[in-house]
C-alpha cells in the first residue's frame, strides 16, 4: 500500500507497477534494500529521485484497438489454393474453413521481417465464422483489444491473419493454414475514428478496422501525458485536451495544491490555507493581517504593536475610555449648569442656584422665585408655587384684572375667563392687549430654501419667492427642470443655477450637449487576459495590445506555439503551455532541428520528450547511444532489459523509504 500511494502521489501509471510487484514480494525487497549495495552510494539514491521526477510524465496507458470486418472466401481455399475440407484438394471445395484470425503488433518495419518478435502485443480470437464473414462496424464483440502501456511510438506495424484450423486446434501448426494476411505498416496518432485496411489476393478479400485509444486520464500522440482532474489535498485542477493541467481559481504551484496568497499577506508573515483568505499571527488582524490588535477593552484607542491602548486625540484612561473634550462637545449640564472636566467621570456639572442633580436637571426651591407673595414647594421634582387670591401663572407673575381694568388695541375685545378679563384679537395682531403685528413669515411658511416676504396685498400676508425646480404657493411642490432632457452614454443632467438651465454631466470619454460625442475609443473596453486597449491608427476606434501568449480582437484567444511550425527538416513539434519542443528527425538535431548530424557506424536514436525517432530503415530497434538533453548514455544490447528492471526497481525501492 505504501508503494502505491507514493506511486499514486507522483501520478505514476499503476499499471506499469503491477507486473513487477507480482515478481518481487515485499520480503525480497526489503532483503534487496538491505544488502548495502544501494545505501552505500547516496549519489545513486539522488539520482533516482532526479529519474523519477523526469519520468513520470513519459508513463503511458492506452489500447490499440483491431476488428474484421469482412471475409470473403468463396472457394473455401487456403492462401496456396487448396480446399481446407473436403476429399477434393483443389476447388471446387465441398466444406468451409473454420477460420480464426491472430494479430501481431509490432515497431515499424517496411517489408515482412523473417522473424515476427511482436513487441506491442499479439493477440489469437476464438473460430468467429466460415469462408465468408461479414461484422457491423458497431459490433464491439469482435473488436481484439491490445493494452499499450509504453510510449506510442507513432508509426507501427501490424500483421493480421486469418487461418483455418485443423480438428478444432486454434493453433498455427504450419503455414499451409494460412487463409490471407494483410500487413499494415503506417503512422497512427490517438483517435477515436477508425482507420480501414483492405488486402486483395486472387482468390480471397479481408477488411479490418484499427485505432489507439488512449485510456482514461491520458493524453499526448502517444498517451504519454497523465492528467487526472482532483480537488483535494494533492491538487485542484482540471485537464485540457493535450493533458495540460489547468489550475482551478485561486491555485497555483506544480500540482495546482499551493493556495494563491496576497504578496502583502506574506509581507504581514500571514499564510493562506485556502485561496485569497490569509490567516494570521496571534495579534494581528485585518484583510492583509497588516493590523495589530489593540488590548482587549480598548474603546477609543490604538497600536502600533499587538495589545497596546494608544489614546486618540481627546480621550485618555487605561482603555481610552475617558473623554477628555466631554464639555465641549456634549454640553451636558442644563440650565446653566457649569461643565468641568473629570478624568473619573468624564465630566461634573456646577449647578445654579435652583436647581441640583448629576447634570443640574432637578429644580429646588430658592428664594424669590414665587413672585407677588407666592409660596414654593417641591413635590416630584418639580417646583410649584402657591399664589395669592390676586394673582396666578406658574411663579405667580400675572395679575387678575377686569375688563374695566384692561383696554385692548387694534380692534380686540375683552373677555371674562378663569384669571379675569382678556383680550382676543384679530387674525393680524396677538400680544397680551393685541398690540403686536402678526408676521407671517416668522412661522418659516415658505419651503425649499425659498424667501419669505410679509406683504399687505396677499391675502395670506405673506409672498414665497421658490428656488428653481419648485412651486406652489409655500414652494413646497417639486418641479423637475430635467424631465425633457436625455443625456446619452451614461450622463446625468443637473441643473445648473448660474445660468438657469438644465445641463447635461458627461461619463468619462464622452461629451458634447448631450454625451453623444466619443471622445476616447477605449471607454468602456476591457481587454481580456492582461491585453492594454490602445487608440487604432486611423484614430476612429481602439486596438487590445495583447499580452504573451495570447491573441484575437479581444485578446481572448491562448496562442499555440506550435501554429508558426517553428521545427525545420520533418521535425514535430510538441507544445507545452507556453513553450515547445521539437522531435527531429534522426538525421537532424538542434532546437529547431536546424543541424544535420553525421553519422558513422551504428545506429543512433534521439530521444526527445519521452518519445524515439527511429530511423526509417528496415530493421528492428537496436539499443545502442541514446541522447537525452546534452548527455548520451551507452546502453548494450545484453544488459538492456537488465538496465532498464534495474532502474524500475530502485524507484520502487525510493518509494518504500517514504
Amino acid at each position: 500500500m505504501r508503494i502505491l500511494a507514493c506511486l499514486r502521489l507522483h501520478n505514476v501509471n499503476r499499471r506499469s507497477v503491477n507486473g513487477f510487484l507480482l515478481r518481487y514480494s515485499r520480503s525480497s525487497l526489503y532483503s534487496i534494500v538491505l544488502n548495502g549495495d544501494l545505501m552505500s552510494n547516496r549519489w545513486i539514491l539522488q539520482a533516482i529521485v532526479v529519474f523519477v521526477i523526469l519520468t513520470r510524465k513519459v508513463m503511458t496507458s492506452g489500447v490499440f484497438e483491431l476488428s474484421l470486418l469482412k471475409l470473403n472466401n468463396n472457394r473455401g481455399v487456403t492462401y496456396n489454393g487448396r480446399c481446407c475440407k473436403g476429399p477434393s484438394s483443389y476447388p471446387p471445395c465441398t466444406g468451409e474453413c473454420d477460420t480464426f484470425v491472430t494479430v501481431c503488433l509490432m515497431h515499424y518495419v517496411q517489408s515482412l521481417p523473417p522473424t515476427r518478435l511482436c513487441q506491442y502485443g499479439s493477440y489469437n480470437t476464438s473460430l468467429i465464422g466460415g469462408n465468408n464473414i461479414l461484422l457491423e462496424e458497431k459490433n464491439k464483440e469482435g473488436t481484439i483489444l491490445i493494452p499499450i502501456d509504453f510510449g506510442w511510438p507513432g508509426r507501427f506495424t501490424a500483421i493480421v491473419e486469418s487461418w483455418h484450423t485443423v480438428n478444432g486446434d486454434l493453433k498455427v501448426l504450419d503455414s499451409s493454414q494460412l487463409i490471407i494476411q494483410s500487413f499494415i505498416s503506417t503512422t497512427l496518432v490517438p483517435s477515436n475514428v477508425w482507420s480501414i485496411d483492405t488486402t486483395i489476393t486472387p482468390t480471397t478479400e479481408q477488411q479490418v478496422r484499427y485505432r489507439l485509444v488512449c485510456d482514461v486520464h491520458y493524453f499526448g500522440t502517444g498517451c504519454d501525458v497523465y492528467c487526472r482532474p482532483r480537488d483535494d489535498q494533492f491538487g485542484h485542477f482540471k485537464c485540457s485536451e493535450n493533458g495540460t493541467k489547468i489550475c482551478d481559481h485561486g491555485w497555483t504551484g506544480t500540482f495546482c495544491d499551493r493556495p494563491f496568497c496576497s504578496e502583502e499577506c506574506l509581507r504581514n508573515r500571514g499564510k493562506c490555507d485556502r485561496p485569497f483568505q490569509c490567516r494570521c499571527r496571534l495579534g494581528w488582524t485585518g484583510e492583509n493581517c497588516g493590523e495589530c490588535q489593540p488590548s482587549r477593552g480598548c474603546l477609543h484607542g490604538h497600536c502600533h504593536r499587538p495589545y497596546q491602548c494608544i489614546c486618540k486625540n481627546g480621550w485618555t484612561g487605561l482603555l481610552c475610555d475617558i473623554y477628555t473634550k466631554y464639555c465641549q462637545t456634549r454640553e451636558p449640564c442644563f440650565h446653566g449648569g457649569t461643565c468641568v472636566a473629570d478624568h473619573v467621570t468624564n465630566y461634573t456639572c456646577l449647578c445654579p442656584p435652583g436647581f441640583g442633580g448629576d447634570n443640574c436637571r432637578n429644580p429646588l426651591c430658592y428664594d424669590d422665585y414665587c413672585q407677588n407673595g407666592g409660596t414654593c414647594e417641591t413635590r416630584d421634582g418639580v417646583r410649584e408655587c402657591k399664589c395669592l387670591k390676586k394673582f396666578y401663572g406658574e411663579r405667580c407673575e400675572e395679575e387678575i384684572l377686569s375688563c374695566e381694568e384692561i383696554h385692548c388695541l387694534n380692534g380686540g375685545k375683552c373677555l371674562v375667563g378663569q384669571y379675569g378679563g382678556y383680550c382676543v384679537c384679530t387674525d393680524k395682531y396677538t400680544g397680551s392687549f393685541c398690540e403686536t403685528k402678526i408676521k407671517p413669515c416668522l412661522s418659516q411658511p415658505c419651503q425649499n430654501d425659498a424667501e419669505c416676504r410679509n406683504t399687505d396685498s396677499s391675502s395670506i400676508g405673506y409672498t414665497c419667492f421658490c428656488q428653481p425646480g419648485f412651486g406652489g404657493i409655500n414652494c413646497s411642490i417639486r418641479i423637475d427642470p430635467c424631465a425633457a432632457t436625455f443625456c446619452h452614454n451614461g450622463g446625468k443632467c443637473k441643473f445648473d443655477r448660474k445660468k438657469k438651465t438644465p445641463v447635461c454631466a458627461c461619463a468619462d470619454g464622452y461629451s458634447g450637449e448631450f454625451c453623444e460625442v466619443t471622445s476616447d475609443p477605449c471607454a468602456g473596453v476591457k481587454c481580456l487576459n492582461s491585453g492594454k486597449c490602445k487608440t487604432s491608427l486611423t484614430g476612429n476606434g481602439f486596438l487590445c495590445q495583447c499580452a504573451k501568449g495570447y491573441h484575437g480582437e479581444m485578446c481572448e484567444m491562448e496562442m499555440n506555439p506550435c501554429e508558426s511550425s517553428p521545427c525545420q527538416n520533418g521535425g514535430t513539434c510538441k507544445s507545452y503551455i507556453s513553450t515547445f519542443i521539437c522531435i527531429c528527425r534522426t538525421k537532424y538535431s538542434g532546437k529547431l532541428c536546424e543541424s544535420e548530424k553525421h553519422i558513422t557506424g551504428s545506429t543512433t536514436s534521439t530521444l526527445n520528450d519521452g518519445v524515439f525517432n527511429e530511423t526509417e530503415a528496415d530493421t528492428d530497434y537496436a539499443p545502442g547511444n541514446v541522447q537525452i538533453g546534452k548527455t548520451q548514455v551507452s546502453i548494450s544490447n545484453s544488459n538492456y532489459c537488465v538496465q532498464l528492471y534495474t532502474i524500475f526497481l530502485c524507484v520502487v525501492m525510493v518509494c518504500l523509504m517514504y
